[in-house]
């Protein structure tokens, strides 16, 4: 529970043997976690006999620093509660390093929070909490965050510039089976251009839901350098190697047609058809596959059940070549180019 800055407990100790003057015994804090250390012995031991009641030690086990994943810290009132008078005395431990350190007044906290050790996600801990929480959560130490950061000529990080540029975008690369990056959009590009990358490289931005084809991109759709449309069969077999994608949507009906040609003269077919409201349905085959150059940019795809067949008993394709990535069928379709 979040304890408010009116509610600062006033703590008393154990000295040569005395009780609080007519309290109750002292909060026990919670057991030690296997991420805290043991607090290290303090360096000066507290005399026999003391003027003042000293602050209690540091409890032998402390509670597990549950660190929030990624809670947006609170924004700062425009206006604060009257804080209430100063007390004489607390005692706050905070975590440096897996280690509590401690006891800290108030004014030895202020130097700590002005030293920059103390920030709004420092696990802290004070007799009366549960469990450590973090800075921004204890009233006090959130009041002396707020305090010294707001005076003049301390360093702050200052709200984006109206009309700035979001951050730019990054991508990572899929290259043999390893995970590189990140890479700048240009930085990819060049790749691409460079022939560093071929166009089925995977690669994954912020957004995805999983790893796309470079060429599978917008961005990068078209980049890969190419000479143009091979004119002989061995060079169009290896311009065509690699998995080719078209998609057709009719009313509520989405087509998605992949097919994967082989080095070794084989394909594989899958057709997926996903009507509104209805599972898909999914087709897959395989069969074998052969090209023959036609004038200018234009070849055609011939698709056989087996390698023996007849031509008149295969399916032929007429394509046009667009560019390295894409290619047209008879009926205009694009046929996009999305894996090696």
């Amino acid at each position: 529970m979040k304890t408010s800055a009116s509610m600062v407990l006033v703590l008393g100790t154990l000295a040569a043997g005395s009780l609080w003057a007519g309290e109750e015994a002292p909060p026990v804090p919670p057991p030690k976690p296997a991420s805290l250390a043991e607090p290290a012995a303090q360096a000066t031991k507290v005399p026999a006999a003391v003027t003042e009641e000293a602050p209690p030690a540091p409890p032998p086990n402390l509670a597990p620093p549950v660190k929030p994943a990624s809670r947006p810290k609170p924004a700062v009132q425009a206006t604060k509660a009257q804080a209430p008078a100063a007390v004489t005395k607390v005692a706050v431990y905070i975590e440096v390093s897996g280690h509590p350190q401690g006891p800290l007044d108030e004014e030895a906290l202020a130097d700590r929070v002005a030293a920059g050790q103390v920030t709004p996600e420092t696990l802290v801990w004070m007799p009366g909490m549960q469990t450590w929480k973090a800075a921004r959560e204890v009233p006090l130490v959130d009041r002396l965050l707020t305090e010294v950061n707001s005076k003049p000529g301390t360093a702050a990080v200052p709200p984006p510039l109206p009309g700035s540029q979001p951050p730019a975008k990054t991508y990572y690369l899929g290259v043999q089976g390893r995970q590189e990056g990140p890479f700048t959009r240009q930085q990819v590009l060049e790749k691409l251009k460079t022939g560093a990358l071929p166009p089925g490289t995977l690669v994954w931005h912020e957004g995805l839901k999983g790893w796309r084809p470079l060429a599978g991109l917008p961005e990068f759709a078209g980049q890969a350098p190419h000479k143009g449309l091979p004119g002989d069969v061995a060079g169009l077999k290896r311009f065509l190697q690699g998995t080719w994608r078209q998609e057709d949507n009719e009313g509520t009906v989405h087509v998605e047609i992949e097919m994967t040609f082989n080095a070794d003269g084989t394909y594989t077919y899958r057709d997926k058809e996903q009507t509104s409201g209805m599972a898909p349905e999914t087709t897959q085959y395989m069969g074998y596959w052969e090209v023959r150059p036609l004038s200018g940019s234009r070849f055609e795809l011939i698709l056989k059940d087996n390698p023996a067949a007849a031509l008149a008993d295969s399916m032929v394709s007429p394509l046009k070549y667009v560019d390295h990535d894409h290619l047209r069928d008879e009926f205009g379709e694009l046929m996009t180019r999305v894996g090696p």
